[in-house]
């Protein structure tokens, strides 16, 4: 007898799924954060950057970041935890290029730098 089911995961983890005693045992994990750079990211205090390496001491280096309404470009995310640190959702990676268009700037992922917009 065939039977299928299907099973969400959640958002930034990966599934395990292991079978025992008959029955299948299914564990979510979080992915481990391993940005690379131009990679969209979310910091523990919710600054949404877009990765450019990082300074040999866990902390992260950005191209640019948006928090509390405000853009900045290049730079470290100070006083912030690197294990709390995540992939961006679609909805967050709008919301950064949105505010880079607001500033008439766009993010070139090919390039990867910050650049004016064509006017």
């Amino acid at each position: 007898m065939e039977n299928n089911f299907k099973i969400a995961v959640p958002e930034g983890c990966r599934a395990e799924i292991k079978q025992e005693n008959g029955f299948l045992v299914v564990t979510f994990e979080p992915e481990k954060w391993e940005p690379k750079d131009g990679d969209v990211c979310v910091s523990d205090r919710n600054t949404i950057f877009i990765f450019n390496g990082n300074d040999g001491r866990k902390t992260a280096l950005h191209f640019a970041l948006f928090n509390d309404g405000k853009t900045t470009y290049g730079g470290a995310l100070n006083g912030n935890d690197p294990t709390g640190y995540r992939y961006a959702t679609e909805e967050e990676k709008q919301r950064l290029f949105d505010a880079l268009a607001k500033e008439g700037k766009r993010w070139n992922a090919e390039e990867k730098r910050i650049e004016d917009l064509p006017r």
